[in-house]
């Protein structure tokens, strides 16, 4: 065979090779070159044959780079006894695809993973950032934030990566990738074909499942209780502060408990289910702890927390309202409601992964008296897109 000859063919094997996403056409290709291959030495050159392979070598890399989607990911079998829960993703993208799981045992942390493939060049480094929803109160309506539950970076090898971490609280997880070319080392990035503004994905998944249902009435009962105790110790700080020799005979003890309330306020916050409400007990207990410190009394009647740092002047709440016991009670009745509008949240979420189910039904109709959860008990049990958006609502 001519070198000619030889290499027109060679050229024609790389085409067929490298068309993407055709199995059997390169599997074709690469046949036709072995038996092309075996051929005795004097009907081809030695440089023509260490040409050829490495041509074929290249069609074979252009064809697995090619490739209008990405490999798909194998979900690991649910087999009767498995230790992991696979998790439904949105967000689909041509260039990254990935399966996220969350173990099924709680301790009372869990692990989480996340495996992802890639068709993008093996050695890429991804900077990851796995975010959490919270809900918070901004005074007028209930916002979820991001707050971050894991960061780290990994590189691709052989098409793929897995990432893990530990999560203590169930919720909408949303996990962001980015590959910038900042974190590429150079021969990495002479072999990407994306630009950077293509590197760049999210997934987001709600980490949930049946251990959720039978935390929600015992913690939503657990901040109640806590807002109850609250309303009770203004009352008897209310009641102290009827003189200055009386109050100062209880001052301590009074201050104390403020501070201790407070403080599992905010366990009660980072820990669990309804952090909004939780804050915003925590933020009372706090207003009233600080403002004990500096109150003070004319002609013998009590006139509220002053001192330098107020300007002399009755001092103003951390909403910035004029400071008051009836404003600390009001704050508290609102809590209340913050804390059923939560409960209606999470409702929203099982009755969306689970349908209307007999459990999560009487689950609503034990707290359907409750403040926050009167008002949408009923539509609870049949939601609407536009549910959500109206129990967010707290003021009116």
């Amino acid at each position: 065979m001519s070198a000619d000859v030889s290499e027109t063919n060679i050229g024609r094997l790389v085409r067929q090779a490298g068309l993407p996403g055709e199995e059997t056409r390169v599997a074709a290709a690469r046949a036709r070159f072995l038996r092309a291959a075996e051929e005795p030495r004097s009907s081809r050159s030695r440089g023509v044959a260490v040409a050829a392979a490495a041509l074929l070598a290249c069609a074979l890399l252009y064809s697995a780079t090619v490739m209008t989607k990405p490999p798909p990911v194998p979900k690991e079998a649910q087999e009767p006894g498995s230790a992991w829960v696979s998790i439904p993703l949105r967000g689909e993208h041509e260039l990254l695809s990935g399966v996220l799981q969350m173990e099924k045992a709680r301790r009372p942390t869990r692990a989480f993973r996340y495996a992802g493939r890639s068709r993008l060049p093996d050695g890429l480094c991804f900077r990851v950032r796995v975010l959490r929803s919270i809900e918070t109160f901004d005074g007028k309506a209930l916002t979820p934030v991001h707050a971050q539950d894991y960061l780290n970076q990994v590189a691709l090898e052989k098409g793929a990566f897995e990432l893990r971490w530990e999560g203590a609280k169930p919720g909408l997880l949303r996990i962001e990738l980015q590959a910038p070319d900042n974190a590429q080392e150079i021969d990495v990035l002479a072999r990407l074909k994306a630009t950077e503004a293509e590197r760049s994905w999210v997934f987001e998944g709600a980490a949930l499942d049946d251990t959720l249902l039978p935390l929600l009435e015992p913690q939503l009962e657990e901040v109640s209780d806590l807002a109850r105790e609250l309303k009770d110790l203004i009352d008897r700080v209310d009641a102290a502060c009827a003189s200055a020799d009386l109050y100062e005979a209880s001052k301590k003890s009074l201050s104390a408990e403020a501070r201790r309330l407070q403080a599992r306020a905010d366990g009660l916050r980072l820990a669990g289910l309804y952090p909004a409400a939780a804050r915003e007990v925590g933020n009372i207990a706090a207003d009233l702890a600080g403002a004990m410190a500096i109150f003070t009394w004319v002609n013998g009647a009590f006139d509220g927390p002053k001192s330098y740092y107020t300007d002399n002047q009755r001092g103003k709440t951390l909403r910035g309202d004029r400071w008051e016991f009836a404003a600390l009670r009001r704050y508290l009745e609102e809590a209340a409601v913050i804390a059923g509008r939560e409960f209606d949240l999470w409702m929203l979420q099982e009755f969306a992964r689970r349908g209307a189910q007999p459990e999560l039904v009487a689950a609503v109709e034990r707290q359907s008296k409750r403040p926050g959860v009167a008002e949408f008990a009923e539509a609870l049990k049949h939601p609407t897109p536009a549910l959500a958006d109206a129990v967010r609502r707290i003021a009116k």
